[in-house]
């Protein structure tokens, strides 16, 4: 009755109130009074442990049956019984042979002693008693000296235990899932529970049995727990929104005893850990020249509070090689909370794409010294990139010749010459420049082509620039050559950075026609003057 141990059930459910060092009573000295209070008893009955170091004479006719205790109370009394169930002379010696107490005195011939512990319970002590006065008396040549008396007043207590569904104190979820709870209400005390209330602020629905609970202002009703009796609440949250963070979840149990009057409450609490990740994809140049490499960048972040592993990133889009993850930790597969990793991929790009990428991750926290893992979280993102460039297509009098020897022309004859520059991207060109291997004077605005009249070469647009000279003797060939400027961020705040200059040849060849006619005659014959020879 006297012990006190939290762990303990019926130890536990006792308020306990220990003296230590009370006076000795010898003889027929006055009585000596202990009183307790600052309690207030919820059953009939005060439970007491008293240890006593106690003495007896050897000698001298002397009586030894003297030494008496009462407890009273407020409108009784009863006296203490002994281990042997005496009511007088409770304090009995026990030492085997001459054992002595005083200093100084080499053998036992005054008196022998031991220490002496026992428990009683008083049962008339009523309900409501807040107040008890334990009353040592002794007579004759008893002699004793109380060491410790403790009083043990039955208490309500309560308990609560709360847990996820799986029964560790918490959890692993992703946004949309919803939180579920069991909360195990004990009655941890040495008498029964009214009015049991179990506050969650974070509970939507909580069910006993099966049977949903009534839930009001102080918290869900659960009625009633008899001693060491529990109840298992079922309970669910609302389910996480997207973005949502961990949450510490606290509930409180409240109860009343026999007295109407509250216990001490019980509080416990679960962990919801979210799982979270993002996956950010972006090119690296927005606009590439046409077969140029794009390398395409990715960021993976553990946006939740729960350490990811098996984190799996895929790009299929991509033709080239995904690197190695970069960052934090990637050396060991864990990517940490607010951490994170990045990622490269780069491919020659001939037209413009749009490219997706994703991941997937498995959430695990430990609680309890034990892993917990949540469902798989998954991302995915996709980024695009455009391609710019150009072609020139030259002509001699309307003739591609870009072989040797073209079109053959008339020495001194007009000669003209066609470019046609073809936009083959998807953004447009600016500063084009045509210009001739031979000094050819190529206009700076195209003839034809510019539909919307803004000196930007659209995508599909054809631009014709027209230059013309007189035909020169003996082969002839010349290169026309484009270049321009594209928009490689699609920042207008940014310079344009130029496209690599493209070229096409041309020929002819410069002939000055002659002929010469000579015109002789063979007379085979005799023939007359005036005859007409043939």
């Amino acid at each position: 009755y006297g012990s006190f141990d939290p762990g303990n059930l019926d130890t536990s459910a006792r308020a306990v109130y220990t003296s230590f060092g009370i006076d000795s009573v010898f003889g027929s000295a006055n009585p000596r009074s202990l009183v307790f209070s600052g309690f207030k008893t919820t059953v009939p009955g005060a439970n007491f442990l008293i240890t006593t170091t106690e003495g007896d004479s050897n000698g001298g006719g002397q009586s030894y049956d003297r030494d008496t205790a009462e407890v009273q109370w407020a409108g009784g009394s009863a006296p203490v019984t002994s281990a042997l169930g005496q009511v007088t002379n409770i304090f009995r010696s026990y030492a085997t042979g001459q054992v002595s107490f005083a200093p100084g005195v080499p053998d036992a011939s005054f008196f022998n002693g031991s220490v002496d512990t026992f428990p009683d319970a008083i049962p008339g002590v009523p309900v409501g008693t807040t107040e008890v006065t334990l009353v040592y008396r002794s007579g004759g040549a008893e002699g004793y000296a109380p060491q410790a008396v403790t009083l043990a007043v039955p208490v309500g207590a309560i308990r609560i235990d709360k847990t996820a569904a799986t029964g560790l104190d918490g959890q692993v979820l992703v946004p949309g899932d919803t939180p579920n709870y069991h909360l195990k209400v004990s009655n941890a005390g040495a008498v029964p529970l009214q009015n049991v209330v179990v506050a969650d602020p974070l509970a939507v629905a909580c069910s006993l049995d099966g049977t949903p609970l009534t839930r009001t202002d102080a918290g869900f009703q659960v009625g009633d727990l008899a001693v060491q009796d529990t109840a298992l609440l079922v309970c669910t949250g609302s389910p996480l929104a997207g973005g949502a963070v961990g949450f510490v979840n606290t509930a409180t149990a409240t109860a009343q005893d026999p007295n109407g009057d509250s216990v001490t409450p019980a509080t416990d609490d679960s962990t919801v850990f979210v799982g979270g990740i993002t996956l950010s994809k972006t090119a690296q140049q927005p606009v590439v020249p046409v077969g140029a490499d794009e390398t395409w960048l990715m960021e993976v972040r553990n946006t939740g509070d729960a350490p990811l592993h098996d984190v799996a990133l895929t790009d299929d889009d991509c033709s080239g090689t995904l690197s190695a993850p970069q960052g934090a930790g990637a050396e060991t597969g864990v990517l940490q909370p607010g951490d994170s990793w990045t990622y490269t991929c780069t491919e020659p790009l001939t037209e413009g794409k749009t490219n997706t990428a994703s991941v997937t991750a498995t959430p695990i926290a430990v609680v309890d010294g034990e892993n917990i893992t949540g469902p798989q979280v998954n991302a995915q993102d996709d980024a695009s990139a455009s391609v710019a460039g150009f072609t020139i297509k030259k002509y001699t009098n309307g003739e591609d010749a870009d072989e040797a020897p073209g079109p053959f022309v008339n020495v001194g004859d007009p000669v003209q010459w066609t470019y046609e520059v073809k936009n083959i991207g998807e953004v447009g060109i600016t500063d084009v420049v045509v210009v001739d291997d031979q000094g050819v004077t190529v206009p700076g605005t195209p003839s034809t082509g510019d539909t919307d009249n803004d000196g930007i070469l659209d995508p599909g647009e054809v631009w014709t620039f027209v230059a013309s000279g007189t035909a020169t003797a003996g082969q002839y060939g010349n290169v026309g050559t484009v270049s321009g400027t594209f928009d490689s961020d699609l920042d207008p705040a940014t310079p344009p950075v130029p496209l690599t200059p493209v070229s096409d040849p041309s020929h002819y060849f410069g002939q000055a026609p002659a002929i010469e006619l000579v015109k002789t005659g063979q007379l085979t014959g005799g023939g007359q003057v005036g005859e007409t020879i043939e």
